[in-house]
């Protein structure tokens, strides 16, 4: 299986996401770049975990992408599915802080969804 380093621009997507339109506020950087640096670094370590026969690698700190448009619920989605795809498998990740703000994100995208308010909870 091969692992990928997602890229800053597709961690930056996720952050905007998350913290809305105002993720680039002054008041939200400290929070904003906290959870970036959580999903690359552990996906970084999913990828030195799988590539564990070569000298492992040191990414610096994300830099967030200024400008990131706020993407879609079906969007952010699909970014979430990739960081996964890309990180859930190795180590710990179900455990690390990057899981739950994930899994946060995918909660809040699936809330905003067309029809979902609408929708029964049971049948």
């Amino acid at each position: 299986m091969s692992v990928t380093i997602v890229s800053d621009t597709h961690i930056t997507a996720l952050v905007a996401f998350a913290l809305g339109e105002n993720w680039h506020a002054p008041e939200q950087r400290v929070e904003a770049q906290r959870i970036a640096d959580c999903l690359k670094s552990m996906n970084v370590d999913a990828y030195n975990e799988v590539n564990m026969d070569e000298p492992g690698i040191d990414e610096p700190p994300c830099i967030l992408v200024a400008g990131q448009v706020l993407p879609t619920p079906l969007q952010a989605l699909k970014l979430i599915e990739f960081y996964e795809s890309h990180t859930s498998e190795f180590g710990g990740y179900y455990y690390n802080t990057a899981a739950y703000e994930i899994r946060a994100m995918r909660a809040q995208a699936i809330a905003q969804l067309d029809g979902y308010a609408a929708a029964p909870f049971t049948l």
